[in-house]
């Protein structure tokens, strides 16, 4: 990461993506408010996403990183147990604790 920036990298990523795609997939005559639906979609669930991986990959190491990684769907389920899209089961309870006992037996060593 320390010959290309991280922004220039995601933007790089996404229009070889975009061109292959457009390549593969033939024009399909979108509406006005899906090219926005899928733009805007692809600017938040793409590029920022990428940019900001990418970004903050460049300030710690790719370990930390991995931890990182591994703890997003602990708190994509906190999240929506909170915001009461899911509902808090045993299961579901018990499985955030292990994720979460299994990051911090990484980070810990």
């Amino acid at each position: 990461m320390h010959s290309i920036a991280p922004l220039s990298f995601a933007f790089l990523r996404c229009a070889g993506a975009a061109i292959v795609l457009n390549l593969i997939v033939p024009a399909r005559g979108f509406s006005r408010g899906d090219v926005l639906r899928i733009a805007s979609f692809a600017i938040l669930g793409v590029v920022l996403n990428q940019t900001m991986f990418l970004a903050g990959l460049s300030l710690t190491s790719a370990h930390v990183a991995a931890i990182l990684i591994t703890t997003i769907p602990i708190f994509t389920l906190l999240f929506a147990l909170m915001l009461r899209l899911e509902r808090p089961t045993t299961t579901r309870v018990v499985g955030i604790a292990l994720a979460l006992a299994g990051a911090l037996l990484v980070i810990g060593g």
